[in-house]
């Protein structure tokens, strides 16, 4: 029973990120996780764009998974066991023959942001349903220029041998991005605590 469950555990989890699919590797099983962009249906077949953290990849459908594939909201979580195959798309260097799909969190149909950016929501709405926005290629590269840059600094002084410790902060409101903090009777005001990192 134990090994049977391990089987079951292992068939969800993704072999490949998007980014890590080589031409190289046609014919070869993968899987990949993240979430539908897009969906297209032609008939007989159908296309899902799937983007996950490290970018995009194409997948053909047909049959079963087809039909599967047109009841799946858009932004739904997924993951996708197929062959890599050589494709005829011009924006894609391969594709993927869909063998399975399973479906881990549905989206909802009306969601309350766009995540592809193609149709713009002001700000309170954007940060009220940060994850969804943070899928937008546009916000997401700017995390990511942030990390790399944090990355280079904190390795700096790693190799100069400075400590990095993370110090508590006491401010006069909860102005820490919305977020929940520690709060405590300070002089007969109220105070929040917020750690911020620091280096020695």
């Amino acid at each position: 029973m134990a090994h049977a469950a391990q089987n079951e555990s292992n068939s969800y989890e993704r072999t490949h990120f998007t980014s890590e699919l080589r031409k190289s590797k046609t014919g070869t099983e993968v899987k990949v996780a993240g979430w539908i962009e897009d969906f297209r249906d032609i008939g007989k077949l159908g296309f899902i764009i799937l983007r996950d953290v490290t970018g995009l990849v194409q997948a053909v459908l047909v049959g079963e998974n087809l039909q599967k594939a047109k009841s799946i909201p858009r932004q739904s979580n997924i993951l996708l066991k197929g062959v890599l195959q050589d494709t005829k798309s011009k924006n894609f260097p391969f594709e993927i023959k869909v063998e399975e799909i399973f479906v881990f969190s549905p989206a909802s149909l009306s969601l309350p942001v766009d995540p592809t950016g193609r149709v713009e929501s002001n700000l309170d709405t954007r940060l009220d349903s940060r994850a969804l926005d943070l899928r937008n290629p546009k916000i997401s590269n700017i995390f990511i220029i942030r990390s790399n840059i944090l990355k280079i600094i904190r390795d700096f002084f790693l190799e100069n041998k400075f400590i990095e410790v993370n110090t508590p902060k006491i401010i006069g409101s909860a102005s820490e991005g919305g977020s929940n903090l520690f709060s405590f009777d300070y002089f007969k005001r109220k105070g929040f605590s917020v750690s911020k990192p620091a280096t020695l």
